[in-house]
Parts: C-alpha cells; sequence; structure tokens
C-alpha cells in the first residue's frame, strides 16, 4: 500500500495550485523566532561571517536544513549557497585555513547528493569532490558523530559513536584521515577503546597539542591496551600511548582544551583543573570552592586575548555566589576567578551547546536554550564583552516550540498548550490564552506558567481549565502533571489531588457527572499498571472506579460516550490482567464491556484519537494495523457501535504518515491531522477532510501547505485540531510554514461559517430568539414532524438528547452560557443549526 516517499517528493513539484478554498489561510501567529531546532556549533571566519549547524530547518521562518551562514548584524550571508542543506543533524564544523569547510553529522544527504557522516564543502557551499572520506560504520550502526579535529598538516581526526551488530555495546571510532579522506593507516591505536566492566564508554572531547598528539577524555574509565587508566590520556602521532603523559585529578574526564603554552584546561569530576605538559597538576590555576562540583559537562572553553576563559556547558553551572545565579555560563581569570564584571544575570534556562568569539571577542551562544537573564532569546544569542545582549539574532514573534492541545472557548477565546516557552517574544511557559485576534489575553495570568510540558488540556462549561503533562510546577507552586486553573488563570484549590503522579498525563475527559479521567503513562508501583484515574469533582480519588491491575503502557486518548460508557485507546496490549490491544470500552465502574466486539484487533502501533459521531460510530486515528477476518487496515478506521468494522467506510490511502488528530464538523465531514496523504492524484500535506463515507473531500485543498516543512525532514507534526463557533479551523502542533507564509505552530484556516443540512430546503424552519438563556422557539410548517432533537457542544460531545419536542420548544435553561449545535430530526431530513445561550 505504500510508495517511496521520494517519490512523493517528486511529485509534489507538478501539483498545481487551486483556487481559494476552505482550507486557505485565515490568520497566522507570527513566524518562528530564529532557529526551530538545536544549534549545535558555531563557528566564526576570519571577515566576520558566522556559520552555524544544527537540528534547525528554519531561521526567521524560512527554510535553512541544518546549516547557514550568517553576517555579523544576523542576516544571511548570500555569498555561501547551502541549497537544500542536510537531511539530518550537523554536530561539527571546521574551517580550513583554505576556506574549506569540514562538516560531520548524522546527515546522509546533501543538497539531495548521497554524503553519508562526513564531507568537504568549497567556500561557495558546492561539495568538494577532492575529498571523499572513507568511514567504514552502516548508518543503522552509527549513534553519534561526536567530533573533527583538524592537524597542522592538514589530515583530519573524527569520533564517532557506534552500536557494534555483534554484542550491541556502544563503541568509539577514532579515525585520521589523509587530505583526500582515505584513512591514515600510520595511525594504529591499540582496538580503540572499549567499555570497561559492561559499561558503555562515553568519550566527551579531543584535543590537539602542538605537537599534533591527540589528548582524549572520557566519563568513564575505559581499558586502553589492556589496563586502566585516568580520565585523560595523551596519543603519540601514530596512535600508541603516551607513557610520559599522567593526568593528574582526571577521573570522570568531560571536557579537554589545549592551550596556547601547552597546558591543558581539563573539566574532570565536576571540577575545573589546569595541567601542565606532562600532566601534572598546574597549582597556579584555581578556581574558588563555590564552583567545585558544579561544573559537568563543559560544552566549550573559549579563551579571550586577555587570557580570560568563557566557559559553557550542557547540563551544569545552576548555582548561586552572593545572590548571582550563574546558569550554563561564566567566565573567569586566567588564575581561575571569577570574574564577577562578566554579568550574565540568571543567565540560559537550558543547555549551552557551543559557543565562539567574533573579531571583537563578542561571544556568540549557540545552544537549545529559549531565555538568556529571563528574556526570550531562543537558540542563539550574541554577548557583549560584559555579558550582556548584543544581538538578537531571532526576529520572529510566533510560538518558539511545539503545541500540542487547544481549548476554545465560547467567546473565541483560545487556550494553548504544549511546549512553548514564548510568544510574540514574551516569556509564555508553556501556556496562553489568545484572544480572537491572535492578542494575548491579559485577564488570563499565568505568571511563569509550567516549568514542563503541558501535554493536554480540557476546559470544562464552566470556563475552568484541566492541564495534564510532565510538569511538576506551575507558577511557582508545587503541582505535577495534574491541575484544574480558574478562569483568571489562578489555581482552583477546590481541586486538590492527594496523590501525586508518577509519570505523565496524557489525556482528560469529563464525565457527565463531573468526575474526572486522566490518562497517560503513570503507575502505583512497578507491579500495578493501571495508567488511568478516576477523580472527584474536588481532586479525591473515585474510589468507585476499579480498573483492577489496570493497563501496562501508555493511554493516549479517553471518550465518555453518550451513555457514560468509556472508550480507551492508546498502545497497551493488556487491561486487568486480559490481552486487549490498543482499545477497550469501559463501563462506567471500569469493568470492561464485553459487548464490545474488538476484540485483540489491533496488531500494531497506537491509538492517539478518538470520536464518536452522532450516530455512535467511533471513529480511530494513529499508527496502528488492524487486522480481524481477514481485513488488513491501517492508520484510520470507523467501528459500529458495538465495536465491529464499518465496512461502509472507504478509507484507503495508497501512503499516510503522522495521523494523529480528528476532528468532526456539524455537517459530519472528517479534519484529520497527519503529514502527509497520498491517493491518486490527490496529496494533502498537514490537514486533509473526508467526506462522510470516508473518502477525499477533493473541495478541501491547502495545496500542500506545509510542504515546507516536510520535504525539509523538519520533525513536522499535527497536534490538535479545533473547529471554531464561527466555523473557521485552528491547526496546531509543530511547524514554521503555511502556503509559504511564516506561521508557527498554529494557523487558523477559513472553514466554513455555514452549517450542512440536507434533503429538504432549510428555509422551512427557523429558531428563535438567538440568543436565548431560557427556550429556543420553532417555526414549522405543519406538514414537516420533527421526531426527536440532539444538542452538542463545539467539541462535538452530546449534550442533551430528546426524543420529542413539546409546544414547538427547546429547553436550554440547564445549559452553560456558550455556543451549541442543535440537530433535528424531521420527516424530510435533518436540520443543523448552531444556537447560543446568554
Amino acid at each position: 500500500m505504500k510508495i517511496r516517499l521520494l517519490f512523493i517528493f517528486l511529485f509534489l513539484k507538478f501539483v498545481p495550485s487551486n483556487a481559494q478554498n476552505q482550507a486557505d489561510l485565515e490568520h497566522n501567529y507570527g513566524a518562528y523566532p530564529g532557529f526551530n531546532g538545536n544549534i549545535n556549533k558555531i563557528v566564526v571566519n576570519s571577515s566576520g561571517k558566522v556559520l552555524i549547524g544544527g537540528d534547525f530547518t528554519t531561521y526567521n521562518g524560512t527554510i535553512h536544513s541544518k546549516i547557514i551562514s550568517l553576517n555579523d548584524d544576523g542576516s544571511l550571508n548570500n555569498n555561501i549557497i547551502f541549497g537544500t542543506g542536510f537531511n539530518n543533524s550537523v554536530n561539527d564544523i571546521i574551517l580550513q585555513p583554505d576556506g574549506k569547510i569540514l562538516i560531520g553529522g548524522l546527515f546522509t544527504t546533501y543538497n539531495t547528493s548521497n554524503q553519508k557522516f562526513l564531507l568537504r564543502l568549497n567556500s561557495d557551499g558546492s561539495i568538494d569532490n577532492s575529498f571523499a572520506p572513507n568511514i567504514e560504520i552502516t548508518s543503522n550502526q552509527i549513534t553519534n558523530f561526536k567530533s573533527i579535529l583538524l592537524q597542522s598538516d592538514g589530515k583530519i581526526i573524527i569520533s564517532i559513536d557506534y552500536r557494534d551488530p555483534n554484542n550491541g555495546q556502544i563503541k568509539n571510532l577514532l579515525r585520521r584521515l589523509n587530505t583526500d579522506g582515505s584513512i591514515d593507516n600510520d595511525f594504529n591505536i591499540d582496538t580503540s577503546l572499549v567499555a570497561n566492566n559492561n559499561n558503555t564508554i562515553d568519550i566527551k572531547s579531543l584535543a590537539l597539542d602542538l605537537n599534533n598528539k591527540l589528548l582524549v577524555s572520557w566519563y568513564l574509565s575505559p581499558l586502553f591496551g589492556g589496563t586502566v587508566d585516568s580520565g585523560l590520556m595523551r596519543l603519540n602521532t601514530d596512535g600508541s600511548k603516551d607513557s610520559s603523559f599522567y593526568a593528574q585529578q582526571s577521573y570522570n574526564a568531560a571536557y579537554v582544551k589545549s592551550l596556547a603554552d601547552g597546558k591543558i584546561l581539563l573539566s574532570a569530576n565536576g571540577d575545573l583543573i589546569r595541567l601542565n605538559n606532562d600532566g601534572t597538576l598546574d597549582p597556579s590555576f584555581t578556581i574558588q570552592s563555590t564552583l567545585t562540583k558544579h561544573i559537568w559537562d563543559i560544552s566549550s572553553i573559549s579563551i579571550q586575548q586577555d587570557g580570560k576563559y568563557i566557559i559553557t556547558g550542557k547540563g551544569f553551572m545552576n548555582f548561586s555566589i552572593n545572590g548571582k545565579d550563574y546558569n550554563h555560563i561564566f567566565r573567569v581569570s586566567s588564575t581561575g576567578e571569577l570574574d564577577n564584571n562578566f554579568n550574565v544575570g540568571t543567565g540560559f534556562d537550558n543547555a549551552v551547546n557551543t559557543l565562539a568569539l567574533d573579531i571583537n571577542e563578542r561571544p556568540i551562544v549557540g545552544g537549545t536554550f529559549s531565555t538568556y537573564n529571563n528574556q526570550t532569546n531562543n537558540k542563539i544569542i550574541q554577548l557583549d564583552i560584559f555579558g550582556q545582549v548584543h544581538l538578537k539574532f531571532g526576529s520572529g514573534n510566533g510560538f518558539d516550540n511545539e503545541i500540542n492541545s487547544i481549548c476554545t472557548q465560547t467567546d473565541g477565546k483560545t487556550v494553548l498548550t504544549g511546549y512553548f516557552d514564548a510568544y510574540n517574544n514574551q516569556i509564555e511557559k508553556k501556556i496562553i490564552k489568545l484572544n480572537n485576534d491572535g492578542s494575548k489575553d491579559t485577564s488570563f495570568n499565568t505568571g511563569t506558567g509550567f516549568d514542563r510540558a503541558a501535554l493536554t488540556s480540557y476546559l470544562q462549561t464552566d470556563g475552568k481549565l484541566i492541564v495534564g503533562g510532565g510538569f511538576s510546577n506551575y507558577n511557582g507552586n508545587s503541582i505535577k502533571n495534574l491541575v484544574r486553573l480558574n478562569t483568571d488563570g489562578t489555581i482552583d484549590n477546590s481541586f486538590l489531588i492527594n496523590k501525586r503522579f508518577n509519570g505523565s498525563v496524557y489525556t482528560i475527559s469529563l464525565q457527565n457527572d463531573g468526575k474526572i479521567l486522566a490518562g497517560g503513562f503513570f503507575f502505583t508501583n512497578p507491579d500495578f499498571y493501571d495508567n488511568l484515574k478516576r477523580f472527584n469533582t474536588d481532586g479525591s480519588l473515585d474510589t468507585s472506579f476499579n480498573i483492577g491491575s489496570g493497563f501496562n503502557n501508555i493511554t493516549r486518548k479517553i471518550i465518555v460516550q453518550n451513555d457514560g460508557k468509556l472508550l480507551i485507546g492508546g498502545a497497551f496490549t493488556l487491561f486487568n490482567g486480559s490481552t486487549r490491544n490498543r482499545l477497550v470500552r469501559l463501563n462506567s465502574n471500569g469493568s470492561l464491556d464485553t459487548s464490545f466486539l474488538i476484540g485483540n484487533s489491533f496488531t500494531s502501533g497506537t491509538i492517539y484519537d478518538i470520536i464518536e459521531q452522532t450516530d455512535g460510530k467511533i471513529i480511530l486515528v494513529g499508527d496502528f494495523h488492524y487486522s480481524n477476518a481477514g481485513v488488513e487496515k491501517d492508520y484510520l478506521i470507523r467501528l459500529n457501535p458495538n465495536g465491529t468494522l464499518d465496512n461502509t467506510f472507504l478509507f484507503s490511502p495508497d501512503y499516510l504518515d503522522g495521523l494523529k488528530s480528528i476532528a468532526l464538523q456539524p455537517d459530519g465531514k472528517i479534519l484529520l491531522g497527519l503529514k502527509v496523504y497520498f491517493k491518486g492524484t490527490q496529496i494533502r500535506i498537514g490537514v486533509a477532510r473526508l467526506n462522510t463515507d470516508g473518502s477525499l473531500d477533493t473541495t478541501f485543498d491547502n495545496n500542500q501547505a506545509f510542504i515546507d516543512d516536510f520535504s525539509a525532514g523538519a520533525d513536522f507534526k499535527i497536534n490538535d485540531l479545533e473547529i471554531q463557533n464561527d466555523g473557521k479551523i485552528l491547526v496546531a502542533g509543530k511547524f514554521t510554514n503555511y502556503q509559504t507564509q511564516p506561521s508557527s505552530s498554529l494557523v487558523r484556516l477559513l472553514g466554513s461559517n455555514t452549517l450542512s443540512q440536507n434533503k429538504f430546503d432549510s428555509n422551512k424552519i427557523s429558531l428563535y430568539p438567538i440568543p436565548s438563556n431560557e427556550h429556543i422557539h420553532l417555526t414549522v410548517p405543519e406538514t414537516l414532524l420533527i421526531s426527536s432533537y440532539e444538542i452538542y457542544d463545539l467539541k462535538g460531545r452530546k449534550i442533551k438528547n430528546e426524543t420529542s419536542i413539546h409546544d414547538k420548544l427547546i429547553n436550554i435553561s440547564n445549559l452553560s452560557q456558550g455556543s451549541y449545535i442543535v440537530k433535528l430530526q424531521t420527516s424530510e431530513g435533518i436540520f443543523i443549526k448552531r444556537i447560543i445561550k446568554e
């Protein structure tokens, strides 16, 4: 059923664009600020041009896959052209004296050419075909390309981690290559470095001294030549061990830097030391005691002309001295004294991977961070010589990371949760409420927000918001993985969970009686897997809900059906000790509903989203495989209310990938959030719409709106879809472009402001008054009979079901304020109308 993605990429080039339709962009929420992925390496050439490599695919909303060159003001350097760039991460970059560029990483292609792990570019970005590196490791064995070193004679040393296919052990490949890329057979180390006591080796850093001898540091103590050594060794130019060198105090060495005078800076066992050329300790360099045991996982040390060292790190240096915080960066003198003139404020909120000094000795810093000194600075920043911000590279004003969930209020305001840390260049930690025009609703005050990802949310009819995720703190309050917020963003203290989750909450649902269901990947102890809890409205555990030993793996979606039964989807294969693959229906007390005839038809994958149609049929999406009685289905199926397969549903793409979200329109059409859909000559990237029978709705075509992200190999995904009460469609996830316009993680599509009804003239029926706070009156001809009506909220949940209408009145007095959908079953067909409760 699947076809090659390469064919899809080529096919997309020739798909004509269509006229404006409901899938066209109505509103974007700003461009992605700066880089949309981590920065691994920064180098600056003699003219001040900045070369940057990493995991990113865009810069300020435009495609630049894994590599870019910028001018000193942050603008694009057009003198070097990288084309489509790399298909996977760039980890290290070395500038040769002749202007050529050595690049190493996990990539296998560059600008559509097959280039694995290591290549050399000319100064204009073209491939240097005189360099043909010989790397004997296959693509599926390499786990990390760590570093490149350039000797003074032009020879190249590379360090690569790989998995031994014979025993699964992680090993390190150290090779020296000649200038043409061939293996230098004069460099022979003793069977490389292997693991000690069955622990995997972790070589952290390499450096070349003034005589081209190789310094090798590692975190554990490996065997070299059959003997246990210290955390730092030196190899002769032929690869043999230099027995004249023994590094003192070098256990758990993490980073090594060779200095111009022959001395060596070394991070070891959480401290920073300086060694003489023979490995003895240099007593003239001593860091202050407050820094000791804080300096772990150094990523870079840059040396200024005055001899001061700027030091950055990945997972270290969250410490305070005299009221000052030093997070991931600090500067010391040549003797080890902390330089208080380098004022970094609170520093970085996440890892610094690389640092380079420009021609004026101003540090350019890159990594995974999103803030510097409590201000938004995404992945890269340039500081002045005093640690103050000199240049912000990112000029975008959209979300700086992924959005996981959307909750739209009846007034059109939207609450968003996810991984993001900033919006519109302001810090917004994992949660924000937006007005309809995209501005922040300042009445919803989240303060410092969540410390970690908010994965799911659910809006109660009273406006309170339940949020689940992997967090442990909200706005300075210790609260783990599940919280209910008031309409102003404060914690609802009437909802207090007496036990903490020990894993993430991925899905939340609400019963009609107000009880709250939370699912995810959490458990009471290693022998008791449940991954599902039900809470009373005050947060106490509902002990009447008994699921026994529960689920053995993650639950991703909970649906409360109209009859109160629960549909649970996920990646589990056991429920309460019995085999139940990825989907079950439970009775309201938590027992298994044996009348639901799904059996164990899902043989692999995960169910990510579930929707119940108004007729009781159930639509499931995910990366699963369904197999039952010779019928094989993938990705999306529709079940009858009893769990049997609905064979009238015609969904059958030639290829599909990344389907995780679904929404049901009032007219029964189905919106899909996915990566790519391919059927015949029809391509859909990001969003597709199906007719009620499962066939593709060809009138809904976004013209491959997400093609820039998709073809660039970005980690692009659609996590949630929601239809607003005006018919417009919100699409959230992880992306940077829509229909070639910079659009970061959230867009709003035109959608439709009309509701479909069928089989008769809708003008025969009128409803009034709208809005109303008590009753809706119906005007209908005498010949038209109304047999029943249903009321739905804008999430598609059935709120009310009446089999008859008395005095042509619909009672809405017990509904909360907001917008709803009324569906009338008449003698001539179905009539659908949106109403508003005041």
